[in-house]
């Protein structure tokens, strides 16, 4: 067969701006490029040394037939596998019309590619390199998910059937798949078996893969009725005349290197051949090592090497004992962060996690020196360290722990302890020197240079980790939590440097966990009050503050400091980090609300949220169809559930946690795994929506509610339905079981106005709970009680004595209520209303704290197992995490109670005006924020407002109305009649004489404020929606022209202003302060150097520029 240099042959058909950023969000590596580094490291490719395979009968009937369509080639650690893949794959890569190739190598200590997700990743970014149209299959998903299609919870089960899908495409006319070192690939294995069995079906599809012997693989793939297996082991022969070429050509460069003559050469040759036992990597090993020995003692030193791999590690871990005791610390040192590092370590990042490294973090040369101390177990690709072969870290894990290693704990504090001093020594504001704070960070992370990042960039991510590990073990290890200890110095000088880093490097969300996993251990181990409250504050803020970070690292400085609460921990310890261009900051509130953060994603009203067991996951379920998966930690979406075909009303987690249940208004209940993301159950039976599904605390049950009247029981193994109840008059709005181990109750809420107990077993109706006036839309359990709250439209919460029937409580939230939860502990209840609160009741009936943020009816809430935290789905399309350790209630600033529609600045910038849809127009002072008036009086919606220079404000309304009111009293001094249709705009003259209308009935009307009449009425036409005068009154200037003759100049943006998408506070066009991510801009206001905007919640923000 001929030798072929690569070909990867791009289609002509060009790659879109869409497709480029897609095919960079699935590149978690380039396979060529690992090819090329496996290959230079280990000395370039000798075609001779597998040149045998070609002609080998299995590999011809693989190659040849239509028959064998997977080849597994298989062997012992050190046998060339590897690189005989190399060889195949150049061999294969014939550049003919529709043949392709693609590959990839599994590398067991590298993360990123030791797992099935990023083996297709790497196959389809080849493939779709060569063949660009592939890209197609990708983009549907890719649209609707973005990058998280290659990385959530559902990754693998999207990803393969993408791949598939590709795979089928009728312009692969031949596809050589080739996946390298399968017993490296360390998570989800099986999986990714499966699926090549699968496909090693199909006739034009032919697979190579390689492995060690293990009986897991063999198990998984044998059953193919494809595959051809060529064992290393059972070709003895081929394989020692391979490693003896392979001999041939290192002797060959060590003559060439050192000079040997040519009775050394055959001393050197014999010796190899005799002790290699036919593996390639005992002698790569040993020439290697030859490499650094004198030519003259070349003969003495060869003796030494004994055969085998395990007795030539055993040799080089007693040589390294013997060696100069400070190389010897240096070599323990490395080898130790080594064997516990959660990946490769870059040589950059060693001075950063090696104590007695610390002094070479200027000079790679030296580190590179170091690393040859440990040569025989330790490599370096790339600037990156890594063990020359997964079988020299097997060894010392299995043989040599004990023996140069101290325990894991001391390791794991080392890491730590360097690591800490390491971020606080380098960690800086704006460490990679950006232009300016609003430039948001695109393209993927390798694309970002990291610049002095680098080096401590391991630090950063992982050095809570190994605090935890540490300090877990040893108490000793706990004092750096103490008061005063460097822990405390980290979050009280470096914290925000720290966050900056993360969000350079697209790992924020690394940065939460940590944070919750230190908060963990401090009340764990009841640290100091202040470092814990400290600790928590930081919580609050990574969490308030994550997709800001995220987006633009450097507003950490600004938006994420001057939006926080004035008695932050975190705001007070950086108070000199907020920006000098504000003269004035925003007023804000003084302590952190009880809202942790804002869950967005959902494109629809959020029906329904529930939690795992296990505090891991939370699942929400929308009217967009869809079911989302966050990481209860961080609030990141990991995946999403798509397969209904109308509105999702309910979900709730399996106990075990690893399926999703979902009801939905198709009147199907389906079950997910929420692993794989497959649908694995569809569950018909009802003849309308189903409003509602709970799992029985038994385990037996699953339980629904349906608009048809009646409630169903489900055979959770069989999902056949066994019982159905039957009994309410209206809508079943909601089910909940009791955890009661005397009683299987079942408790069923509905729009008949009625609450229901029922016995499961026997579904028979127990008692009929009466007394709401409305619909009872939910109902719950106490834990291990038979207590039970129901929720009205009424408006009213109760509670019963499921036993007996008892209306027992009744709670006033005051506005229809959707939703009830107990906390795990049972002392207290949480109501969500339409009024968009949250009510926190105790168990004497007394509201202890009202939550506000969320801007629309709240839904659904549940309280976290572990008590700490309540989540709530609302319309606004949001879930909101809150913390329940606030006992205060929510501190909300001055503002509209409903949305706000207009903010304004009086002409001499001194008062600020604004309307909501509460129909009441606010007058504040502008220079401390302070709300003056209050104008009611309107008996519609208002649509506009207007200051004049006289000390008037105009307001037009809905009900065909304008009011005129003094700015110092507040009072309404004339009402303006005169519009047959609601007024949509009002302006002064500038002189505040005249007063211009537009309305809903097509005219524009001038009026004479002295003596309250109308004086000129313009027909236009049209709805003209904005008016107002030019500064000599001379015309009036209207969305469709001006009604007297002159220039519109138009307007040179200049100053401060805002975004198109009121994102931004801009200034001359550019972006300086990001205003917050929970808060939802309606309208804003600019005088000069103040700026205001409006929140859809009703919140007021004013910033005072410099």
């Amino acid at each position: 067969m001929p030798t072929h240099v690569l070909d990867y042959r791009p289609s002509h058909t060009p790659f879109t701006d869409e497709d480029i950023q897609c095919l960079m969000n699935l590149r978690v590596t380039d396979p060529r490029d690992d090819k090329t580094r496996i290959e230079e490291t280990k000395g370039g490719l000798l075609r001779d040394s597998f040149k045998w395979v070609f002609d080998h009968a299995d590999f011809q009937d693989w190659h040849n037939s239509w028959q064998g369509q997977l080849l597994w080639i298989k062997g012992d650690p050190g046998k060339g596998k590897t690189m005989m893949l190399c060889g195949l794959i150049d061999e294969l890569d014939v550049p003919t019309t529709g043949t392709v190739l693609s590959f990839f190598f599994c590398q067991a200590t590298d993360s990123r590619i030791n797992n099935a997700t990023s083996v297709l990743r790497g196959l389809m970014y080849i493939l779709i390199k060569q063949q660009p149209p592939l890209i197609q299959h990708i983009q549907e998903s890719y649209r609707d998910t973005g990058k998280q299609l290659f990385e959530d919870l559902n990754a693998w089960p999207a990803l393969s059937r993408i791949f598939l899908n590709m795979l089928e495409d009728p312009r692969l006319e031949k596809c050589y798949l080739c996946v390298d070192a399968l017993d490296e690939c360390t998570a989800n294995l099986g999986k990714l078996l499966e699926l090549i069995t699968k496909k090693s079906t199909s006739p034009r599809i032919k697979w190579i893969i390689t492995s060690r012997n293990r009986y897991d693989i063999e198990e998984a793939i044998v059953p193919a009725k494809h595959i051809i297996t060529l064992s290393l082991d059972r070709n003895e022969s081929s394989v020692s005349n391979a490693v003896g070429v392979f001999i041939e050509h290192k002797v060959s460069e060590l003559a060439t290197q050192k000079g040997y003559d040519a009775k050394l050469q055959e001393e050197v040759r014999n010796y190899l051949r005799e002790n290699a036992n036919d593996t390639f990597l005992w002698v790569a090993l040993v020439c290697q090592n030859l490499g650094q020995v004198k030519s003259w003692k070349t003969f003495e030193k060869l003796r030494e090497f004994p055969a085998g791999l395990q007795s030539f590690y055993r040799m080089m871990l007693d040589r390294m004992l013997d060696s100069d005791d400070e190389d010897l610390i240096i070599c323990k040192k490395i080898l130790s962060v080594m064997m516990i590092a959660r990946r490769p370590i870059a040589l950059k990042e060693l001075p950063s996690l090696v104590e007695i490294l610390s002094n070479f973090s200027e000079h790679v040369g030296w580190l590179e020196t170091v690393i040859k101390l440990c040569s025989s177990f330790l490599t370096t690709r790339q600037g990156t360290v890594y063990f020359v072969h997964q079988s020299a870290k097997d060894y010392l894990r299995a043989n040599a722990s004990s023996e140069i290693f101290p325990p894991d704990p001391d390791i794991h504090y080392d890491v730590y302890s360097q690591s800490i001093r390491s971020m606080m020594e380098h960690l800086r504001r704006d460490i990679l020197s950006s232009s300016h704070d609003s430039q948001p960070q695109i393209g993927p992370i390798e694309e970002v240079d990291l610049g002095s990042l680098k080096g401590i960039r391991y630090s950063c991510i992982y050095w809570v980790e190994h605090l935890s590990e540490a300090s877990r073990a040893r108490l000793q290890h706990q004092n750096d939590l103490n008061s005063g200890g460097l822990v405390q110095q980290f979050f009280e000088q470096r914290f925000l440097y720290w966050l900056e880093a993360l969000g350079f490097a697209r790992q924020v969300s690394d940065g939460v966990v940590a944070v919750t996993m230190l908060e963990t251990l401090l009340e764990d181990f009841q640290a100091d009050s202040y470092l814990l409250s400290l600790v928590q504050d930081a919580r609050r803020f990574i969490l308030h503050n994550r997709l800001l970070i995220e987006d633009t690292p450097l507003q950490v400085y600004a938006s994420a400091l001057l939006f926080s609460p004035n008695n932050s921990l975190t705001r007070m310890s950086f108070k000199e980090e907020e920006p000098e261009w504000i003269t004035k900051v925003p007023i804000v509130e003084d302590e952190w609300s009880a809202s942790l953060q804002s869950l967005k994603g959902h494109r629809d009203w959020v029906r329904a949220v529930a939690v795992s067991n296990d505090n891991t996951w939370l699942a929400s379920a929308s009217s967009d169809r869809s079911i989302k998966i966050w990481n209860a930690a961080t609030g990141k979406c990991e995946t999403t559930l798509k397969g209904h075909s109308n509105c999702v009303n309910s979900v709730v987690f399996s106990h075990c946690g690893k399926r999703v249940m979902s009801a939905s208004s198709d009147k199907t209940i389906k079950s997910w795994d929420i692993v794989s993301g497959d649908c694995l159950q569809t569950l018909r039976g009802h003849s309308d929506w189903v409003r509602s599904v709970v799992v029985s605390y038994d385990k037996d049950y699953l339980l629904s509610a349906s608009s048809d009247r009646t409630i169903r029981a489900w055979n959770t193994a069989s999902g056949r339905c066994v019982r159905e109840f039957k009994g309410h008059s209206d809508w079943v709005n909601a089910v909940a079981c009791s955890r009661n181990g005397s009683h299987r109750y079942l408790a069923s809420a509905s729009s008949d106005r009625t609450a229901r107990v029922w016995d499961i077993d026997q579904g028979k109706c127990l008692r009929i709970l009466e007394g709401h006036g409305d619909w009872v839309n939910s109902v719950n359990f106490r834990e291990d009680t038979t207590h039970l709250a129901s929720a009205s439209s009424d408006g009213t919460v109760r509670i019963w004595n499921a036993a007996t029937g008892e209306c027992l409580q009744i709670l006033d939230h005051g506005g229809w209520v959707n939703s009830v939860a107990f906390s795990h502990d049972g002392k207290y209840l949480a109501s969500a209303s339409d009024d968009t609160s949250i009510r926190i009741w105790d168990t004497t009936g007394k509201c202890k704290q009202i939550l506000r943020g969320h801007t629309w009816s709240v839904t659904s809430l549940v309280f976290l197992p572990n008590g700490k935290r309540l989540v709530s789905a609302s319309n606004d399309q949001t879930l909101r995490s809150w913390d329940t350790n606030i006992t205060k209630d929510t501190q909300i600033l001055d503002g509209h109670d409903d949305w706000i529609n207009t903010v304004i600045f009086s002409d001499d910038g001194k008062q600020v005006g604004t309307f909501a849809d509460d129909d009441c127009v606010k007058i504040w002072n502008s220079t401390t924020g302070e709300c003056m008036h209050t104008l009611e009086g309107h008996t519609a919606s208002i649509n506009s407002i207007a200051f004049s220079s006289r000390r008037q404000l105009a307001s037009a309304s809905s009900d065909r109305t304008i009011k005129i009111w003094s700015t110092t009293t507040g009072k309404c001094i004339q009402t303006l009649n005169g519009h047959s249709d609601g007024v949509s705009s009002v302006v002064f003259s500038p002189d505040g004489r005249y007063l211009a209308s537009s309305s809903a009935d097509r005219n524009i009307k001038i009026w004479d404020i002295v003596n309250g009449t109308c004086f000129k009425t313009v027909d236009a036409g049209v709805h003209i929606k904005n008016i107002s005068f030019n500064p000599t009154s001379s015309y009036l200037i209207t969305d469709i022209g001006h009604i007297m003759l002159d220039a519109n100049k138009g307007q040179i943006w200049h100053g401060y202003g805002f975004s198109p998408d009121l994102s931004w506070i801009t200034c001359h066009g550019q972006g300086v302060l990001r205003l917050p991510y929970e808060l939802r801009p309606v309208c804003s206001a600019v005088f000069g150097s103040t700026v205001v905007v409006a929140f859809d919640c009703g919140r007021i923000i004013f910033v005072w520029f410099a």
